[in-house]
């Protein structure tokens, strides 16, 4: 577990590891497969381990998580995440809860069927715009 807990002050840039590895202290094994799952599930694929770290602040804030809100603001902050850009990522949570909720209130129905969901292809030309927003 030391040298778990040593790639975990690394990688989090922490003097010691996250109380959410910790607790698992005793269950070493347990320990090492939660670490080893985090370690992929973050690692840059199709999206840099940045951006999943704005998506876990986000899910934290919307859970409302005062655990998760704490240590992924940390998280932020050492990537050098500043003010502005934490009250931008909570402006587009706050936005679309806004607006999920409204639709759910309303029995709002999507506009994709289940297919075109599927199909990216469909996603990426919708309206003649790209999924990243150009034309």
């Amino acid at each position: 577990m030391r040298e778990a807990f040593s790639e975990m002050r690394e990688w989090f840039q922490m003097e010691r590891a996250p109380n959410v590895f910790r607790v698992f202290g005793r269950r070493h094994r347990d320990a090492l497969v939660f670490w080893g799952y985090w370690k992929v599930v973050f690692q840059d694929r199709h999206l840099d381990r940045l951006t999943k770290e704005i998506l876990a602040y986000a899910t934290a804030v919307t859970s409302k998580s005062p655990y998760g809100i704490s240590f992924c603001t940390s998280l932020l902050r050492r990537r050098g995440v500043d003010d502005d850009t934490l009250l931008e990522i909570m402006a587009v949570v706050r936005h679309f809860n806004g607006i999920t909720k409204l639709a759910d209130l309303l029995q709002l129905k999507s506009e994709l069927t289940d297919e075109q969901i599927r199909d990216t292809r469909a996603l990426t030309n919708m309206g003649g715009r790209t999924a990243k927003g150009s034309s």
